[in-house]
């Protein structure tokens, strides 16, 4: 869980009664700290005696450490900085303040010119207007939304004008203050600015009013009516990019990815379009099942981002981690995902929204309990966010509840994300299906499930997103249809990844009822890390064989599906239900069955079991019997299916 640690009275008393008893040099060593946290080994030395330092790492108050290259003084413990700053006197604070403020001013660390901003304001030596912009947009790159408001504000107090004021507007944004931006913006006149102003001006209020306010409308006409109002390219650009972003979102896909694809190759686009391009086109070509393109993409806006396009960089980090998602690659998406978190930990909601990304991994991997606590809890921290991930984490939450036998719970979660739906969320009309189909099969009506599953492989194919269509018709494959192989052999041709393979092959086996093809299915999937799917082709297989009459076959995969089925925290889907289960064996002759498979001879194991060989002897044939094997070859890959994890 995200949140802080609560101080006692009595603690504090602890911490000031340490600080008091120390030198008046290590006093203000220590209090240089708590005002300016981290501070580097280089900085402090300009500010206090070497000895004063000595004794604030003596006292046990303040910890010197490596971060990277560095040596970083910091507190020693949480909330000592207030307990200090507290019994530091007024005008001593703002002098302090002050000299760090002057101190870090020129550094050219972002962070150090943010605390240099921010500790100006209340100190002896008021910063300069220009140097309160400029750390108010540094803090938006670095999602520091609320100091980035502070910052703007004071800046736009003492003068700072129109940029400032934008400035201000989105970090508004950003703090979910989305009627309060808005109105600040509507105040602006950008008619006498530059072109770039104008155009920054029109694509931060259309996005405000799109994805934070709901006003499809009102955003794409703002930026209609601002692109007839501008001549250069380049301004251009910027607009016809802002727009392929919230035609994303619409779910005007091809025609989003059409535009985004020609500022990416046009040779002069200013960074400002790239970047609204790039947060179109990645997250388009991932639903698209055009994934492997994504990276590439992805990497030519290194470098690229602006305080006014610095959120563009998760939308890139949206796109790139749903392609990694779809296309199977479950390692490389947990780094992705990890590596945006890290970028997201200044701001809640962009946390939670990374975090939500991270849930739809788990979903996928098959481990469901850990999904659904990660799920929980984002779908919680964006309750009163913009829409879109309100819809994404709950219809995420919705398919985890679902899938764990809990469809009252899975229901509720759908409700959130359908009171949430509306214009700005439609590329998820196709992932609403898909959830609606869950709870239908979690509910016993598989007829429903199917058909739904099939409508949302339609809605979504009618917009171009291949990969979510591929997901749709392959969960109406494991929820029984037989008729899915066509349309899954004809999407392989579109849709990269390593997951598109499987799936066909399970859908055309299935109609064959061809319980090898389904045990090779199962096994690609296992391979890859997706148990759940493969817990559902196992025990597809096992149902085949079963109408076989292939009894040893049906076991072997019953089994591994019960085993999978287990793993993703007793995961209850139609196909497990009907056709997974345990080895037909009591305790004891399951315990002599692995100790067989594992190449003990029956006198080893009776020594083992401290029972007679003839005992050992009368299991073993027992087991056989049960498990319709020949020898112990045979009982060994029966066994595997269960205990290999």
């Amino acid at each position: 869980m995200r949140g802080e640690p609560v101080v006692t009275t009595e603690l504090a008393r602890r911490f000031r009664e340490r600080w008091l008893q120390t030198t008046p040099g290590t006093r203000r060593a220590v209090a240089l700290v708590a005002f300016g946290e981290p501070l580097t080994l280089a900085v402090l030395s300009d500010l206090a005696k070497q000895e004063s330092l000595l004794g604030a790492e003596h006292t046990g108050l303040v910890r010197f450490g490596a971060e990277g290259p560095t040596l970083v003084a910091r507190l020693a413990y949480p909330f000592l900085g207030d307990v200090i700053r507290e019994c530091v006197d007024a005008p001593t604070a703002r002098r302090i303040r002050g000299e760090l403020a002057t101190r870090l001013a020129g550094a050219g660390d972002p962070a150090e010119r943010i605390r240099a901003a921010e500790l100006s304001l209340r100190s002896d030596r008021p910063a300069r207007t220009r140097e309160l912009t400029a750390a108010a947009a540094d803090a938006i790159i670095l999602g520091a939304f609320g100091t980035a408001d502070e910052l703007a504000r004071a800046a736009a107090t003492d003068g700072g004008g129109f940029e400032a004021n934008l400035i201000r507007a989105a970090a508004l944004a950003g703090t979910d203050r989305a009627a309060e931006a808005e109105w600040l913006l509507s105040m602006l006149d950008p008619t006498r600015r530059t072109e770039p102003e104008l155009v920054r001006w029109a694509t931060l209020r259309a996005g405000n009013l799109f994805w934070k306010l709901g006003s499809g409308d009102h955003a794409t006409n703002l930026l209609h009516l601002t692109r007839a109002l501008v001549t250069t390219p380049a301004s251009i650009q910027r607009l016809d990019a802002a727009r392929a972003a919230i035609d994303v979102r619409l779910g005007h896909t091809c025609a989003a990815i059409e535009v985004a694809e020609r500022i990416r190759n046009a040779r002069c686009a200013p960074s400002e379009a790239r970047m609204w391009a790039a947060g179109a086109g990645c997250l388009a070509l991932s639903l698209m099942g055009r994934g492997g393109e994504v990276p590439q993409w992805s990497r030519e806006t290194d470098g690229l981002t602006r305080w006014d396009t610095s959120a563009l960089r998760f939308t890139i980090g949206q796109g790139e981690t749903l392609a990694l998602i779809y296309a199977g690659d479950f390692g490389p998406a947990e780094r992705c995902a990890h590596r945006y978190l890290e970028l997201a930990r200044n701001h809640d909601d962009t946390w939670y929204r990374m975090s939500s990304l991270l849930g739809k991994l788990e979903l996928a991997r098959g481990r469901l309990d850990e999904g659904r606590k990660r799920l929980e809890e984002a779908a919680s921290g964006l309750a009163r966010t913009d829409p879109e991930w309100r819809v994404f984490s709950n219809l995420l939450l919705a398919q985890c509840f679902a899938l764990l036998g809990r469809p009252s719970d899975g229901i509720a979660a759908a409700e959130r994300a359908e009171g949430a739906f509306g214009e700005g969320t439609m590329l998820y009309r196709a992932d609403l299906g898909i959830t609606r189909a869950w709870l239908a099969a979690a509910s016993g009506d598989l007829g429903r499930a199917i058909g739904l599953a099939r409508l949302a492989a339609d809605q979504a194919s009618e917009h171009g997103l291949f990969a979510v269509a591929a997901e749709a018709m392959h969960t109406a494959v494991r929820f029984g249809d037989r008729a899915c192989g066509p349309r899954l052999t004809a999407l392989a041709n579109v849709v990269d990844g390593h997951l598109i393979a499987p799936m066909t092959a399970q859908a055309v086996a299935a109609a064959a009822s061809d319980g090898d093809g389904l045990l090779a299915a199962a096994s690609q999937f296992d391979h890859r890390g997706s148990r759940l799917l493969a817990a559902d082709a196992y025990a597809q297989s096992a149902a085949a064989y079963r109408r076989a009459g292939n009894r040893r076959a049906e076991l072997r995969a019953s089994t591994r599906a019960y085993t999978l089925a287990r793993l993703c925290g007793d995961a209850d889907t139609p196909a497990i239900r009907a056709a997974a289960g345990p080895l037909p064996l009591t305790p004891r002759e399951h315990e002599v069955a692995v100790l067989a498979a594992a190449k003990l001879t029956n006198h080893e194991i009776a020594a083992r079991l401290a029972v007679s060989t003839r005992t050992i002897e009368g299991h073993i044939y027992h087991i056989y019997m049960k498990l319709e094997v020949p020898d112990r070859e045979s009982l060994a890959e029966t066994i595997l299916m269960e205990t290999t994890p």
